[in-house]
């Protein structure tokens, strides 16, 4: 089970880095939506694909010669325990991982179960098929699948902008990183695959709400306006200012589809690697195999008494 966990580790860090070499300055969010999951979801499958590699294995003869068998208790002793101290590290580490997994499934549970409490009590409206729940709070809005969190006399920007996150339904890519997070919660490299595809989230709600916008200014300054608000629950599609000013940078940009399709291509050859590399770990190199074996010479056999 660890050598997986150790592989998706190193999986996580080569594809992140590829991530941001091909990907990190375009702007086809949509596509870099994909394509990141699809590196993070990769991450954790790939160590359960393997080629199976079969050689024949060399046949030699062995002719032993000279001898001398010598009283080893004490040396198997010795090894016995130092097997039992390395098993009991490797006890103790699968134990740790354990519980840190099950910790992460608990925060998750825990949060969904604050954003349901939220409902209880608060002002509900239907508009266009979304279920608006209107707080008292300070807070950022935040959208959860088909629930939008706003607090009174909201913006309707702003409405818009979780309305496109509801309909991307990016809570669901939101909650597939938090359970690879629970796998993984000792990898930083997965927490910043999360803040990449956050990050993305927030340009293709950006872009849709301004899409027929003639002046942007106005939903620019609401960005800035908002920074003040509490962030709400880590698990719901916030309406996020930590990007704010890359987001404004993103807005004034235009979308260009320039060798996408190479970037695309470019990153077959990294999964083909990884996939290897896991081939290599499931098919370790054969030790050679002995046939025959001549044995000619003595024996002087040393015990006590």
């Amino acid at each position: 089970m660890m050598t997986k966990v150790l592989l998706t580790f190193v999986a996580t860090i080569v594809l992140y880095y590829t991530y941001k070499l091909l990907f990190g300055k375009c702007n086809r969010f949509e596509i870099c939506r994909i394509t990141l999951l699809t590196m993070s979801v990769f991450a954790f499958v790939f160590p359960f694909i393997s080629i199976e590699i079969s050689k024949p294995l060399p046949e030699y003869f062995l002719t032993l010669e000279n001898i001398e068998i010598l009283n080893n208790n004490n040396v198997n002793v010795e090894t016995e325990s130092v097997n039992n101290n390395s098993l009991s590290f490797l006890q103790i580490i699968s134990l740790v991982y354990i519980i840190g997994v099950v910790i992460s499934f608990v925060k998750i549970i825990f949060n969904i179960y604050k954003i349901h409490k939220i409902k209880i009590g608060k002002k509900l409206e239907i508009i266009d098929g979304f279920k608006v729940i209107y707080t008292s709070e300070n807070h950022i809005p935040f959208s959860f699948f088909n629930n939008i969190f706003i607090p009174d006399n909201t913006n309707p920007l702003i409405l818009k902008h979780e309305m496109s996150h509801v309909r991307h339904r990016h809570s669901l890519d939101i909650i597939l990183m938090e359970i690879m997070i629970s796998f993984q919660w000792f990898n930083p490299f997965i927490y910043k695959m999360k803040k990449e595809l956050q990050g993305l989230h927030e340009y293709i709600a950006d872009n849709e709400t301004i899409e027929n916008e003639t002046d942007k200014s106005n939903y620019m300054m609401l960005l800035l306006q908002q920074c003040t608000a509490d962030n709400y629950n880590a698990i719901a599609n916030n309406f996020s200012f930590l990007l704010t000013k890359k987001r404004i940078v993103m807005i004034t940009q235009k979308q260009k589809s320039k060798k996408m399709v190479i970037r695309m291509l470019l990153t077959l050859p990294v999964f083909a690697l990884l996939i290897l590399l896991n081939t290599q770990c499931d098919n370790p190199k054969p030790q050679n195999q002995v046939r025959g074996i001549d044995v000619s010479t003595e024996y002087d056999v040393e015990s006590d008494g």
